[in-house]
Order: structure tokens, then sequence, then C-alpha cells
């Protein structure tokens, strides 16, 4: 009964071993600064709503690229995304303000430096995340200049 008991509260106090919203994004961007090769772990770590927006937005590239008599085939289209966004992380350094949690969803604001540009210039950008089938996921992203 002692050991029931002291599962229970271990699990109550470490949370069952989740992983917070903000280490959730963190591991991402990490990733993102690496470079993410696999188009499944980039879609995944968002929520279903996103990755909607996303597809469409793969979608519109590619057409884009039919009108101005270039086609390129979705994966050209992924390849080049995922390029861009390791450039963009690679020259952005984060710097963690706060974290507000609510059940399911959660806001993480961080002070951001463009650390390329010539100009150093500071943004606040705001990650909203939501609880999807046990997991956190990317929602959208709010960037204030």
């Amino acid at each position: 009964m002692k050991t029931i008991l002291f599962l229970l509260c271990s699990m109550l106090l470490l949370g069952c071993g989740e992983i917070s919203p903000r280490k959730t994004y963190e591991d991402y961007f990490a990733k993102e600064k690496e470079g993410i090769t696999s188009f499944d772990y980039f879609i995944n770590s968002y929520t279903v709503r996103k990755q909607k927006e996303i597809e469409e937005g793969i979608t519109e590239s590619i057409e884009r690229s039919i009108a101005k008599g270039k086609k390129r085939t979705r994966d050209e289209v992924i390849k080049a995304s995922m390029g861009h966004f390791k450039r963009f992380a690679t020259c952005k350094k984060l710097e963690f303000l706060n974290e507000e949690i609510d059940k399911e969803s959660a806001i993480i604001t961080y002070k951001t430096t463009d650390i390329c540009s010539k100009k150093v210039s500071f943004n606040t950008e705001s990650v909203y995340l939501v609880k999807e089938n046990g997991s956190w996921k990317i929602d959208k992203f709010d960037i204030k200049i």
C-alpha cells in the first residue's frame, strides 16, 4: 500500500515525466538550428490545425512555381523550406522571458535577437502550444517588432 501511495505521489509531483511546453519548443528550435531533415519530425511538431496550414502553403508554393514556368516538386519545396528555417533559426538567439500554462494550452515568450544582422535588433516572440494526444504541439507564433 505504501508503495502504491509513493508511486502516485511521485507521478503527481513529476507530472509522469511529461515534457514542458518550453522544453518542447526549445528542443524543436535546437533541431531547427541544426537543420531538420525529417519532414515527419517537422510536421508532427505542429498541431493538426497548423499542419493543414503548412500543407496549404506547400501546395500554394508548388502552384506559384507552375505559374512561373518552373514547376517544383513537393520534395523540392519542402527541402527549400527546411533550409530557409535553418538559416532563420541560426540567426536567432532566444532569451526566455515567461511561460504561461493553462491546462491544454501554453504561451511561451522570448526576447529574440537577430545575431546575423549588422544592426542588432530585438523582438518579442510568443510561441503558442496546444496539447494534442498527450503531447505539446506548436500552434502559432506571434512576433512583435
